[in-house]
């Protein structure tokens, strides 16, 4: 019974020696005891004996495996550790050294600039400005210099319209080129390109003013060298009374001259009762503002204007509702009201033409009051 005993515990150790080398992945011995083994344990207390010194012999592999595996571990601890404190300062660099993208380094650089390369930049600026104008100036002045060297005037033209209303009309000349180019203030040796330009507009104000029957049409260049002055005479149509002087206009009412002589007023359309403030030679003549009078003469000069209306000696403003004209000094026209004022006096150039066909010295009224109808009653 005792060596059936001995004989279980020492399977009890083996299967412990067995499990523990399996926990720790080696492969243990076959341990285990044969069938032939147990029986010949039963009958042998000595063979009996010997599983245990085996048991004995297979505890020290294990131990052995054991202190083996233990430097191993340690190894891979002391690896683990002394890779520890090179990540962290791995880590540590990483964390003081910032990486930024190039965008954000150049906005960063752009954004804030010291003051030197302010002064610099500013410096940059400057001259460059300076040599821009130095540049302008230069050119300026060479242009200036060939413009009044090359475009001089060597001769001036006077082109004098007469302004003749019928060809069989007699109109004398009333000024000289030489009165015409003092007038214009124009003389050889000016520069061309100013005069045609420049001062077109002050050389027609100028004649305006001191030569009140010429008109300036145009100021032309031909050439490098020849200036061309294009002008009118102006035929008055209109002597506005204003007091005991007469102004004469012409048929824009621009004044021409004035004149206290009543036989030089006759030759035109003497104009009664209009309301005149102020006139100038050259410069339209001012009728007083908002008066019908005024109104009244605005819309019956255009009127005479688009029929053709000629051969007006007088026109009285009396009541400007109620228009009363004379036509050569013989026939009285009675336009009345200025309602359809133009298509009134178209009819009565239809009519005055028929009896100056009829009769030459025709005297007698022509009455416009009557809508579309015209009606001569002979003296």
């Amino acid at each position: 019974m005792k060596k059936d005993k001995k004989l279980e515990e020492t399977q009890e150790l083996d299967a412990r020696a067995i499990r523990a080398a399996s926990s720790k992945n080696v492969k243990p011995r076959n341990t285990t005891p044969n069938k032939t083994s147990s029986n010949n344990s039963k009958t042998n207390s000595n063979k009996a004996k010997k599983p245990a010194a085996s048991v004995q012999k297979k505890k020290a592999p294990a131990a052995q495996s054991r202190s083996q595996k233990k430097p191993v571990a340690a190894q891979k601890k002391s690896v683990k550790t002394s890779s520890a404190p090179a990540k962290t300062q791995q880590s540590a660099q990483s964390n003081k050294i910032r990486r930024f993208p190039k965008e954000e380094v150049q906005k960063q650089s752009s954004g804030k600039r010291s003051p030197a390369k302010k002064s610099r930049t500013i410096r940059k600026v400057k001259g460059i400005i300076a040599f821009s104008l130095c540049c302008i100036v230069v050119l300026a002045a060479l242009v200036a210099f060939g413009i009044s060297q090359l475009f001089k005037i060597k001769t001036i033209t006077v082109n004098y319209d007469l302004n003749k209303t019928v060809q069989s009309e007699k109109v004398k000349r009333k000024y000289t080129d030489e009165q015409i180019l003092n007038a214009a203030g124009v003389a050889e040796g000016d520069n061309l390109l100013l005069t045609k330009y420049a001062k077109a507009e002050k050389i027609t104000k100028s004649v305006g003013k001191q030569l009140p029957f010429l008109s300036v049409v145009s100021v032309e260049g031909e050439g490098m060298s020849r200036l061309i002055l294009n002008v009118k005479q102006i035929k008055p149509q209109y002597a506005f009374v204003f007091g005991d002087t007469y102004i004469l206009t012409d048929d824009s009412l621009n004044v021409i001259d004035h004149t206290q002589d009543e036989k030089t007023a006759k030759q035109y359309s003497v104009v009664k009762y209009a309301e005149i403030s102020s006139y100038e030679a050259g410069q339209k003549i001012e009728l007083s503002e908002g008066s019908e009078k005024s109104e009244a003469v605005l819309s019956l000069v255009d009127a005479i204007k688009s029929a053709e209306l000629k051969k007006i000696t007088y026109i009285s403003l009396k009541n400007p509702d109620d228009i009363y004209m004379t036509y050569d000094n013989r026939i009285l026209i009675h336009v009345g009201d200025r309602k359809n004022l133009a298509e009134k006096l178209r009819l009565a150039q239809r009519s005055l033409e028929d009896e100056d066909k009829n009769s030459a010295n025709q005297k007698g009224e022509l009455n416009l009051t009557i809508e579309k109808k015209a009606y001569f009653t002979p003296e």
